[in-house]
């Protein structure tokens, strides 16, 4: 029994097709999509390479989104990037596929290589320490404001009173 598996092993790394899978390219190419999920399920519970675990699921995701069955369609492409973070169905396929897979990648997050952790939180500036600093400020706004005062009351206009005796300008 050992041996069986060690053959089975082989097998797989030598990159031959494994015999469902296989079965399920040929269906996906001839169009008969009713007769994909039948040997993809069968190849998914047996042993697969990365790569073809990949495209099992792949396959398995454009079966269920031909029969309008999205939640199925977008568990496969969460499994596919589970196997492959790096996967993508690519820019040929159409808007729907392009839709249930990015509805998969939100609900599984970030690949962990290009999660960002948020910056520290600056540290905060140096206060100044003693008591002067609250009255040095309080001074400069207290000459700050009686210079103000000066300068607008210096500009206001002069007029002698008794110019206009009745107040009428004629």
């Amino acid at each position: 029994m050992p041996t069986l598996a060690l053959l089975l092993a082989l097998a797989m790394a030598s990159g031959e097709e494994h015999p469902d899978l296989a079965e399920a390219e040929r269906a996906f190419k001839e169009g008969r999509y009713q007769h994909l999920l039948a040997p993809l399920g069968r190849a998914l519970e047996g042993q697969l390479t990365r790569e073809q675990e990949v495209r099992a699921c792949e396959l398995q995701a454009f079966a269920h989104a031909a029969f309008d069955d999205s939640p199925a369609a977008i568990a496969a492409f969460e499994r596919a990037l589970e196997a492959d973070p790096a996967y993508d169905p690519g820019p040929k396929a159409s808007p729907k596929l392009l839709g249930l897979f990015a509805e998969a990648q939100r609900r599984r997050g970030p690949p962990p290589a290009l999660a960002a952790t948020p910056p520290p939180p600056p540290e905060p500036a140096p206060r100044a320490e003693g008591k002067l600093g609250w009255v040095i400020w309080t001074v400069a706004a207290v000459v700050a404001v009686g210079a103000g005062s000066a300068v607008y009351l210096g500009q206001r206009p002069r007029v002698p009173r008794g110019n206009l005796p009745n107040g009428e300008l004629w």
